[in-house]
């Protein structure tokens, strides 16, 4: 297939990835490629609810999540994402980490879920191809591939991580 191709899909993808996620599309956030969850347990739904609107709210302010945005969807539903525009000098592009907040109000249970972008695994199937079809279909190459395929996804992967980490520890904070 023709390179040209492929990158045009995946840039197209990423175009209709990146409006989906800008208007908070329900489908969008329900379906995406979940990397992290975490179920916590709550005991008073209105303070609970309320801590974590107010977090959503004002995740641009804090001090680890300056670089994302929140959204109520509805009483028990949040978004949040990484914002589209950021004023700074350094912006890592590595991490995209989005996910939803949901409130299971029969339960008592909050879900803390964090997806990935579909078009990061598209590129990187995109890298792994390439640099295989580069390489002439020699089956000794493909190790060498693999580990540089598999690099760039722990990349992606802990940056993802060390994020969810913190807003984990936010949102116990705000549950307790």
């Amino acid at each position: 297939m023709n390179t040209f191709l492929i990158i045009f899909f995946i840039l197209f993808f990423s175009i209709v990835e990146m409006i989906l996620s800008r208007k908070w599309n329900h489908y969008y956030y329900s379906y995406t490629l979940p990397i992290f969850h975490k179920t916590f347990i709550y005991s008073n739904l209105n303070l609970s609810s309320k801590n974590i609107e107010n977090f959503i709210n004002n995740m641009d302010k804090k001090e680890y999540f300056h670089h994302y945005i929140g959204k109520c969807i509805d009483q028990n539903t949040f978004f949040f994402r990484k914002k589209m525009i950021t004023v700074g000098l350094f912006r890592n592009d590595f991490e995209n980490l989005h996910g939803t907040i949901l409130i299971d109000t029969e339960n008592q249970i909050i879900k803390l879920k964090c997806s990935s972008l579909y078009s990061q695994l598209l590129f990187l199937t995109y890298i792994f191809l390439s640099l295989w079809q580069e390489s002439d279909f020699i089956f000794s190459n493909i190790i060498p591939i693999l580990l540089t395929v598999l690099f760039l996804y722990l990349i992606f992967y802990f940056s993802d991580f060390i994020r969810y980490k913190k807003l984990l520890k936010e949102i116990t904070n705000l549950v307790k």
